[in-house]
């Protein structure tokens, strides 16, 4: 039986064992998610600043859920990161992420084909 100390320890060990299979953990800098802004923004037929800006239009807010889901399932990016980075709330890249699921589901797409 392993004591509590130990079973932190191995807890620990697996989830760090299984970063880099995920890319989770690794430091994603702006000008990574800038670049994704961008690939999906060329798929969408929307500009990278206009991803990253304010608008509030129907497909810039569709492409910012993409985004987002990539940002978060595919690089492990924080949520604030990615709120600052796409210039909106926590609360709307948690809402994007839902709905960026739902859209690379209804589109085909893979988020292999979106990460480095």
């Amino acid at each position: 039986m392993l004591g509590s100390s130990e079973f932190v320890e191995a807890v620990l060990n697996e989830v760090v064992g299984h970063r880099d299979e995920k890319n989770i953990g690794q430091k994603v800098g702006v000008e990574v998610l800038s670049a994704l802004a961008g690939k999906i923004g060329l798929r969408l037929g929307l500009s990278r600043a206009e991803l990253m800006g304010g608008s509030r239009r129907r497909s810039v807010a569709e492409g910012r859920n993409l985004v987002s889901y990539v940002a978060i399932r595919g690089y492990g990016t924080s949520l604030t990161k990615a709120g600052k980075v796409l210039n909106i709330s926590v609360q709307s890249v948690l809402r994007g992420m839902e709905r960026g699921e739902q859209e690379f589901q209804k589109r085909g797409w893979a988020i292999a084909d979106f990460l480095k």
